[in-house]
This record gives C-alpha cells, structure tokens and sequence, in this order.
C-alpha cells in the first residue's frame, strides 16, 4: 500500500521530481568543477580539524557542524582538500536549495529559478562554498527564515519549529548569529509554544533531548574557556574594536557594493563582491520591499541585511560580511519579481509584452552567469595574486 502511494505520488510529480534531481546535479558540480585544478591546495584561512583529537575540538566548537562533518570525511580517507572543503560545499548546497524554497513560496517558480541561477553562479558565492574558511558558515542565517516561511504559512507546523530549533543550534555555535536567533524565537513563542503542546509526549522527550545534545559543547567549551561566551556573541571586550566599528562597517558596504581591500584569496584585484547588475536588482528589492513594508517578509530580508552590516562592524570583521549575502540575493530576487509586476501591468493584456519581459531577463541572467562564472573559473586563476596563494604543486 505504501510502495503504491509513493509511485502515484511520482507518477504525478515526475516533472518537478526530474527538474529538481536535475538541478542538484548541476549545482554540485558546479561546486566541485576542478576544485583541484582551481584551488589544489588548503590555505591558512580554512578551518581543518582533520589531525586535531576530537576532545580538543570540542573544548572550543566554533562552527561545530564543519569541524563534525570535516572528521567524519576524514574517516573515509577522501583526502585533505575534498576534507576540509566538503562541509562548504555541503552547506552551499542547502543554502541555495532553501533559497529557492523561500523565494518560490514568497514570489513564483519562475522567479525562484532565476533568483537561484544568480546566487549559485556569483562568483562570491564561488570563492565562498569552494573553500573551508569560516566565511560559509554566515550563510546558514537563511535557514530559520524558511523555517519561519513554513510556520507563517502553516500554524503549528511542527516541521518548521523543528527546522527553527536545529537550525537555531546550529547557528549558536558561530560568531554573533544568537543575536539573531534570539529575537526570532522570542518573537515566535507563543506559536512554537503551541506548536510543541500540539504534539505527542515522545516527541517532546526527542526534541528536549535535542536541545540538551545541542546545547552540551557549548556549555563544556564555556566552562573550559568562559571567553567561548564572548566568541559565539561575536563581541571583544577589547575597546578599539568599538571605535573602530564605523570603519569596519563602511568598508564593509564597500566590499559587497563599490570597491574592496585587495585580497587575492577572493577575487581580482579591488573589484566589489558584486557586479553592478546584481546591486542594481538588489536595489530595486529594497524599493519593492518598502513598497510591500507591512509584509512579514519585507521585515525579516531587509532588518536582517542592515543588521548583518551593523553586527559585522561591531564585531571587528569576526563576522563575515558573507553574513548579508542570502539577503542580498532575497533582495535580487525582490527585484526580479518587481521588474516582471511593472512590466506585465503596462501590457496587462498582451502576450507579446511578457513574452518580451521574459526574454530581456534570460538575456540579463544569462549575461550575468557568464560573467561571474568567467570571472571565478578563467579570470582568477590568471589574475596577479592568485600563484602566491596557490602554488601550482600536485597535491
């Protein structure tokens, strides 16, 4: 009975079932072609717990989900680079699959997928997820905003308040994310609270267990090291950090949007994480997201974008700037859908006009792919910098 239920349930869904298998596919080699040619070697800046006993890792367990997923591919002998970059791509991987699930339910499939294809192929994106730095980790911040998607939509959902706890003690362990996980479940109380009572006894015995599981590292690292507390707030009781907080955030701003510090490790030359068509889309999110402020939506992208900037200057650079770019692209894909609503209501009634809207788009998004895709896989590796950090040695 149950073999049949989930042949019918195929049978009628084959397409998004094809379209989705298709487009993992896709993504994951995107995410790993010629890693090793490309990046052949493991740097400095990445995290690699691969030789270090697992009791040391677990005295100070900061992004404990890469340091676990690192040991455990270091179990089966896939090799160091593959290793060490493994929990990146891994984690890529779902922050582009929940972006496309966020998007979809808040816009349309159509602008979903176009969203997607920029976010995967910026070439940020790239340097972030092809290499084990901490930068990756800041990009889990989009998961408990699906998970508040799936609660807004269906109260009591215990799948979204079960995503929302997970990804909330995932994200407990890097630097300055509780600050915005915090906010979010004392705002969702009362429906999580009901959620959990709406639930069976076992349940709650799996789920309290979770949390005490979740909750145990951090609690022996803060005992260890009571300075683990000031680590995971991403805050430093050193006094300059604050009065250099304006410069860091300014700089910052400057990185994602006009010109960056020359860092060869992610990028050519001072050239901005982002292409002027992207920031432009992004900026036509904001002014559809103001447009649309009375939308829960509307709140979380662009609090959690302003905030993101904001907690990345007061921690001194400890948080990423890679922490706004899920909401840079929410924004995109705002943008996006705004472009398509302003076109279609001149020509309301003619095929032709969206046919043509849709045309102009595909060619943008295709423009777009090709450059950043050039830009990371030809254009870097051939930049001046790149031979210093990579040195071209078998591996």
């Amino acid at each position: 009975m149950r073999k049949r239920k989930i042949n019918s349930v195929l049978s009628e869904n084959w397409l998004p079932v094809l379209f989705g298998a298709v487009a993992s596919i896709g993504l994951l080699a995107l995410f790993l072609f010629g890693y090793k040619e490309i990046t052949p070697q493991v740097l400095p800046s990445e995290i690699n717990v691969l030789n270090t006993p697992m009791s040391e890792v677990l005295r100070s367990p900061l992004y404990l989900h890469q340091l676990i997923i690192q040991k455990f591919a270091g179990l089966f002998g896939l090799g160091s680079v593959i290793s060490v970059r493994l929990p990146a791509i891994i984690t890529g991987f779902v922050v582009i699959i929940t972006y496309y699930l966020i998007t979809k339910t808040w816009f349309s499939r159509r602008t979903a997928i176009i969203g997607s294809i920029l976010f995967a192929s910026s070439s940020w994106m790239l340097h972030i997820t092809r290499l084990g730095t901490p930068d990756v980790n800041f990009l889990l911040l989009i998961v408990p905003v699906y998970a508040l998607v799936l609660i807004h939509n269906n109260k009591y959902s215990l799948r979204g308040a079960l995503l929302l706890l997970i990804s909330s003690l995932t994200l407990l362990y890097i630097p300055g994310l509780i600050w915005f996980v915090l906010p979010v479940i004392i705002w969702r109380r009362k429906l999580l609270i009901k959620t959990i009572k709406n639930v069976s006894p076992y349940a709650i015995g799996g789920i309290s267990l979770l949390v005490v599981i979740g909750l145990i590292p951090a609690l022996v690292a803060a005992i260890h090291d009571p300075s683990f507390i000031l680590k995971i707030a991403g805050l430093s009781l050193d006094a300059t950090a604050l009065t250099n907080t304006p410069n860091v955030l300014i700089n910052g701003v400057m990185e994602v949007f006009i010109t960056r510090d020359y860092n060869p490790q992610f990028g050519i030359a001072t050239i901005p994480y982002l292409n002027i068509a992207t920031s432009v889309l992004a900026l036509l999110g904001v002014t559809y997201a103001f447009k649309e402020k009375k939308l829960d939506r509307s709140k979380v992208v662009v609090t959690a974008f302003v905030l993101g900037f904001v907690l990345h200057g007061i921690s001194n650079g400890a948080v990423s700037v890679a922490i706004v770019l899920p909401f840079v692209f929410l924004l995109v894909a705002g943008g996006v859908a705004f472009l398509i609503r302003k076109w279609l209501s001149v020509f309301p009634k003619n095929p032709v006009a969206g046919k043509v809207a849709l045309s102009c788009i595909t060619v943008l998004v295709g423009i777009t792919v090709y450059y950043e895709t050039t830009r990371y896989f030809i254009a870097w590796p051939h930049s001046d910098g790149y031979s210093s950090i990579f040195k071209q040695t078998d591996n």
